[in-house]
């Protein structure tokens, strides 16, 4: 194979993900970490977060946001009460411990943050980012519109 085409491919390698888990005291993942974000990004006006919105805003399906939710449950990050005025609404809120593992991993990420951009400039990372960004937009439209001129489908 084409060694550009195939640096094209290991881009989106689902393999190569980073492990932050080597940096992080607490024994949390990413995604959990989004569900304690997600909630403290939505109570923090209100002090409720609602399980149907942080769907709405999950960067993934409702059935990996249950996942992680019952995950975050089971290790005692949050817990889920169900709206005393609606009982179909259900709410989550943070335990004491989920807000002291938020806390700690928070302040991790930001160490991390703060080393890594010792060594790469902060505007050329968000640059890049942006670029990156652009580039999916791109390739996920090229994607489309050729599926639709060959018929493509996930099992061709």
């Amino acid at each position: 194979m084409d060694e550009e085409i195939q640096r094209f491919i290991s881009i989106f390698d689902p393999n190569k993900r980073i492990d932050f888990t080597k940096v992080l005291t607490n024994d949390i993942t990413r995604s959990e970490y989004a569900v304690l974000w997600m909630y403290k990004n939505m109570a923090q006006n209100s002090g409720v977060a609602y399980v149907s919105d942080i769907v709405k805003k999950f960067p993934a399906s409702a059935q990996a946001l249950s996942k992680h939710l019952r995950t975050c449950e089971n290790k005692g990050y949050i817990e889920r009460v169900n709206d005393k005025v609606n009982r179909r609404n259900v709410m989550i809120n943070l335990t004491d411990k989920g807000e002291k593992v938020f806390e700690i991993t928070t302040q991790e990420f930001v160490l991390l943050k703060n080393k890594v951009f010792e060594k790469i400039d902060i505007y050329e990372f968000r640059e890049a980012i942006k670029k990156i960004f652009e580039f999916r937009e791109v390739l996920s439209a090229t994607i489309d519109e050729l599926s639709k001129k060959t018929g493509g489908g996930e099992n061709n």
